[in-house]
């Protein structure tokens, strides 16, 4: 889990600074070899998106395979990959929250692609 925030801190991303600017943090984790999945699979992205909301009230995830897009440019894609040391076959996943709120979506998130592995 890392803090992505200073990533974000000119982003056109609207939700994203809005949040940033209401005292909201971006936290992000590197899943290994689970490139892809998040957006060949809709069921199964949907699937975590709706627990994050359901359980914790987090509006959602954005992976970097479906960047750039959403206002968040190429360049903070390859920020964010960096940052989270993301190789070929991974990916970085982040969320924008309220501090304890995004730590408990990134545990959340660990875990449900920890059985999606298995």
């Amino acid at each position: 889990m890392k803090e992505l925030t200073g990533l974000f801190k000119n982003t056109n991303a609207r939700f994203i600074k809005k949040s940033i600017e209401s005292g909201s943090i971006v936290l992000g984790v590197k899943v290994e070899n689970l490139a892809g999945v998040l957006v060949n699979n809709k069921d199964y992205a949907e699937s975590l998106a709706n627990k994050l909301s359901e359980n914790l009230g987090v509006k959602g995830f954005i992976s970097t395979d479906e960047l750039p897009k959403y206002g968040i440019s190429a360049e903070e894609k390859n920020a964010v990959e960096s940052a989270l040391d993301v190789k070929e076959n991974d990916v970085g996943i982040f969320v924008v929250d309220k501090k304890e709120k995004a730590e408990k979506a990134i545990e959340l998130i660990n875990e449900e692609v920890k059985n999606y592995k298995q």
